[in-house]
């Protein structure tokens, strides 16, 4: 590697640092977006003066900074749905349904679940309907595919501090599948069931290599 592709390094730190503040501290993400703007328009400034030294180090530094606001500035944007999708009243078990689309490969939990992750347009509670975006982890016993829309009916709880999801949807009442994937989604699902359906009956290891990717 050479030394200016180096130079690169504290840009993706800062950025990863700002982020990691920023997802940590949620209500504190604004703050953080804020101070991390003024202080890369303090560096651009300086890097502006005619007689500036080290104007590549404050170059670099601006850079990091601004790729940092910026990442601060997402999660600040994207806050108050997470949390007034965080604080519905979805406590004590009560039952809800999510609507949701997949977005993310399935996995097996200890349980024997499917754990996946989607991306949630509507939660049901009651005869209420919320409207929202968010990012969901689902946990089934149904395992479907990327891009298709389905309905968890369960129980939820928010999820942890740093995690990308809001909510843990656990559907313990089912999990119904009401749209199969579209478009480039549809057709890499074909291909993985394909690819497991022709794999099935063979030894190991070959036949461990379609049930990987379904």
């Amino acid at each position: 590697m050479r030394g200016r592709d180096l130079r690169l390094v504290p840009v993706a730190a800062a950025a990863w640092a700002g982020a990691g503040a920023a997802v940590m501290l949620p209500q504190s993400a604004r703050w953080v977006a804020v101070g991390l703007w003024a202080a890369a328009l303090a560096f651009v400034a300086l890097t502006a003066r005619p007689r500036a030294r080290r104007r590549t180090a404050q170059a670099l530094v601006a850079v990091g900074l601004a790729v940092a606001a910026a990442a601060a500035s997402h999660v600040a944007l994207s806050e108050p749905a997470r949390a007034a999708a965080a604080h519905l009243a979805i406590g004590g078990g009560r039952a809800i349904a999510v609507h949701a689309v997949v977005v993310g490969k399935a996995d097996r939990t200890a349980s024997g679940d499917a754990a996946f992750d989607a991306r949630a347009d509507e939660i049901d509670i009651g005869l209420r309907q919320v409207r929202v975006a968010v990012p969901v982890v689902i946990r089934a016993r149904t395992q479907p595919d990327v891009g298709a829309r389905v309905v968890a009916s369960g129980t939820a709880f928010p999820a942890g501090a740093g995690e990308r999801a809001v909510l843990v949807v656990r559907a313990g009442r089912g999990l119904e599948i009401v749209a199969p994937p579209r478009g480039v989604v549809a057709v890499a699902a074909r291909l993985r069931h394909g690819l497991a359906a022709a794999t099935g009956g063979l030894p190991q290891p070959a036949a461990g290599i379609g049930r990987a990717h379904v």
